[in-house]
Order: structure tokens, then sequence, then C-alpha cells
């Protein structure tokens, strides 16, 4: 029942997410939106250009938005077809062929999300005092992305060795505190 009300909930809002237009889920249809796509383009080429001059290396990592990684694939399907869409990873998927023009690799987190979302059934958004599936990632959503983002990490450092986690140390025996008298 309360995926029931979620699906509902989600799908009747037009916009996934306050202050997100559902025009992002497609190529752009006007002016304003191809502005917006070369201004974004721009910005991140210039941040990768920067990077570049510092003599690191660059990779880009597109999020995701509560919509993304449902774990409701109906509600999803009928959110798609609402919106006259074959999916909702287009601005991952433009930020990727991007990233590929320019020389940069790219990490696309919704679709790893929405995969892991669906196949666990769970939401990745929300919290215990919010609906679930809705507003910023919770624990999990948060645990997923840095697993994904430090794996993807390793993997252009050179693998397991450059990425292998620091020996363990012996633990500084820690006292507890003394209590005080407070007069």
């Amino acid at each position: 029942r309360a995926h029931h009300k979620t699906e509902h909930q989600m799908e009747s809002r037009g916009r996934t997410e306050r202050g997100l237009d559902f025009q992002i889920y497609g190529p752009p249809q006007t002016r304003v939106w191809r502005q917006a796509w070369k201004i974004a383009e721009g910005e991140i080429q210039m941040i990768h250009r920067n990077v570049l001059a510092h003599g690191a290396r660059f990779v880009a990592v597109t999020l995701g938005n509560p919509m993304q990684d449902l774990p409701l694939p109906k509600a999803r399907e009928r959110y798609m077809k609402h919106l006259g869409v074959k999916n909702l990873f287009y601005p991952g998927m433009r930020i990727k062929a991007f990233g590929e023009s320019k020389g940069f690799p790219v990490l696309n987190l919704a679709p790893k999300l929405q995969r892991y979302a669906a196949a666990h059934h769970v939401f990745l958004h929300g919290f215990p005092n919010t609906r679930p599936g809705i507003g910023h990632w919770n624990a999990t959503g948060h645990r997923l992305a840095g697993e994904y983002i430090a794996q993807f990490v390793c993997d252009r450092m050179g693998g397991a060795k450059d990425c292998s986690p620091p020996p363990a140390t012996k633990a500084a025996k820690v006292s507890p505190p003394t209590p005080t008298n407070h007069r």
C-alpha cells in the first residue's frame, strides 16, 4: 500500500524533485535548454582543463534523482510514457558522451543505483520523517554512491594495489573520561 501511494505521488508531481524540470530527461527542445546545456558543458570543460593544468586527473560523476532510481519499475515506466521518453538517463548519457569527446571518464550513478534499488526493493531517497523516494539520498543511497565512486576512481588509478586500505595499526588505548566535580 505504501508503494502504491508513493507511485501515485511521484507520477502526479510532473517534476521529480522541486526545482528539477522534467525537460531534463530529453534532448533540448528550446533555445533556453540548448543554451543551458552549452553553458553546463562549457563549465565542465573549463574544470577539466583546470584540473589538467594542475597535473591531476579529472573524472566526472553524474548523480541522479529520486525518479531515476525509484524501486518501482511500473511507476518509472508510466512516468516515462507520460514524458514521452525511452529512459530517464538522458542527462548522464549526454555528459558521458561529452566526456568521451573531451577525453575524460564519466561515471553515471543513476543506472547503477536504479538497478540496486529495483533488485533490493529499497528506496535510496527519503528519511523516516519524509515520504520514501522523495528528497535527498538516505544513508543507503550515500553508501552506495560512495562505494561506486571509490571503485570507479580506484579502477582508474591502477587497480587494487593503489586502492587497498592502509594496513591496520594497533589502536591506542583510550581511557574513559574521568568524572569532574562542577559546583
